[in-house]
């Protein structure tokens, strides 16, 4: 699935004050590409992919998604792209506290307006597990996970459509360097299995080395663009 932002805005208004968090981005993303930004804290990262995933409608501009205006469809067909096409991982795993490791994953389909049998969500939902290495903790519940095990159940969750796009933001911003590494070796093989698209929202350099394109965003921008490989010799 390829996604293309042409002339995206967005403008808040506080009091008086226009905030313009993204202004004029233009971006093509191919369909199985990744690609990380990067930059300052509020210069418009987080914000840039909540437009890109249809959780904020552009001020102006339009986001497609194979050609297709997110913003022209209806709410049911918007909400059935988010929920179907795209999986998002956000900077907090953000699990159901009541629900153990195995339910939180299965979420998202059991209410999909395309559910699947649920034999077969429970099947899909323990080979992602298993593939997070997290076999033996399908039944924990997430206070009696480490961050770094939520986080890969979280990873776990945004993938269980097999999404044709994921959009991670900050997935590493809280761990440890050994958690860290294991979330960048989830994404990187995840990637590579299902052939998702991949945009990343990242501080992390070392993470940003391994992405097809490198994009800069600052004060609302997308300034400039550097090649993974050029970043590693800085």
């Amino acid at each position: 699935m390829k996604i293309e932002l042409k002339d995206v805005w967005r403008v808040y208004s506080v009091g008086d004050l226009a905030i313009h968090a993204v202004q004029g981005v233009n971006l093509p993303i191919a369909a199985g590409e990744f690609v990380a930004i990067v930059g300052h804290s509020g210069s418009g990262k987080s914000t840039l992919l909540s437009l890109m995933g249809g959780l904020a409608r552009p001020t102006r501009g339009v986001v497609l998604y194979d050609s297709v205006d997110l913003w022209k469809l209806r709410d049911d067909e918007r909400s059935e792209i988010r929920n179907l096409k795209i999986g998002f991982i956000f900077q907090f795993a953000s699990l159901i506290p009541t629900l153990d490791a195995l339910d939180n994953v299965a979420l998202p389909v059991l209410f999909s307006p395309s559910p699947r049998p649920k034999v077969e969500v429970y099947a899909n939902a323990r080979e992602l597990l298993a593939l997070m290495g997290l076999e033996d903790k399908q039944h924990a519940y997430p206070n009696e996970l480490s961050g770094g095990q939520q986080r890969r159940v979280a990873i776990a969750r945004a993938l269980i459509h097999h999404p044709a796009v994921i959009l991670a933001d900050e997935p590493t911003g809280d761990l440890d360097e050994e958690n860290e590494a294991e979330v960048i070796r989830l994404l990187l093989h995840t990637r590579r299995r299902y052939g998702s698209a991949l945009v990343l929202v990242t501080h992390n350099r070392t993470l940003a080395r391994h992405a097809d394109r490198l994009l800069h965003m600052k004060n609302g921008n997308l300034v400039y663009e550097d090649l993974p490989n050029r970043l590693a010799r800085n």
